[in-house]
């Protein structure tokens, strides 16, 4: 998770250290790893990136889920042609479906709360839970960790804190903000200096765009995570 996806491939995706190794990285955002802008579309001075639901995959060779470059021209159209890059998530669909080993007494907790189903008339959604007295087994699939991990997050569980995903959100609005700070002391001084007011700098001056971060509901959680581990 944390990489940004090239659209136009076949599910090669950018490394979040290559980017940021880039002299101007939101540029490059906007103007390589964009898609899904309407041609008629003012140039924006604006990078945005669009975080989806963690349940996505990057590719789908069996043509089953939708993917994340899927999601995006849709979101894109919706917003009206808004040119966007993607952050993939990531998700344990990736990994397929495993069975693992609980204690009963857990496996009545999870039911009773609705966590898990095992309902045999509905195998689609059930997590096809087999008890023993000590012991029980849980077959879950890549969608089902997807929402455990969304929910251990939300409360703040450790191992799902500072992820890969939350770290990249960092070095985006760390970015955004370091740009923002250079620009306006670079102003100041040349103000002071050439006696040029501040809206002549800030048009003859080359500037990096400012960053955008669009959310699905579930991702939110790694965008607040960012934001409080930033501050």
């Amino acid at each position: 998770s944390g990489r940004f996806p090239v659209f136009g491939s076949d599910g090669a995706s950018l490394q979040p250290e290559a980017l940021f190794s880039m002299e101007k990285p939101l540029s490059f955002i906007r103007d390589v790893l964009s898609q899904g802008g309407d041609p008629s579309y003012p140039t924006l001075d604006e990078a945005v990136v669009f975080g989806g639901p963690g349940h996505t995959p990057l590719c789908d060779h069996t043509n089953r889920h939708r993917t994340s470059p899927m999601r995006l021209d849709y979101y894109c159209k919706v917003l009206g042609g808004l040119p966007m890059a993607d952050i993939h998530v990531g998700t344990q669909r990736d990994m397929g479906d495993i069975d693992i080993s609980i204690q009963s007494s857990t496996a009545d907790i999870l039911l009773k709360n609705n966590l898990i189903m095992n309902d045999e008339n509905d195998p689609e959604h059930s997590q096809h839970l087999v008890k023993t007295d000590e012991t029980s087994r849980i077959h879950l699939r890549g969608s089902d960790r997807d929402n455990i991990g969304l929910t251990l997050a939300a409360h703040g569980v450790q191992n799902y804190q500072n992820t890969a995903l939350q770290k990249t959100f960092v070095r985006l609005i760390d970015t955004a903000v370091s740009n923002i700070q250079e620009s306006a002391i670079y102003e100041l001084n040349q103000s002071f200096e050439f006696g040029y007011s501040c809206e002549t700098i800030h048009e003859e001056c080359e500037k990096e765009p400012h960053l955008v971060l669009i959310a699905y509901s579930g991702t939110s959680i790694d965008v607040a995570a960012s934001v409080k581990t930033w501050k």
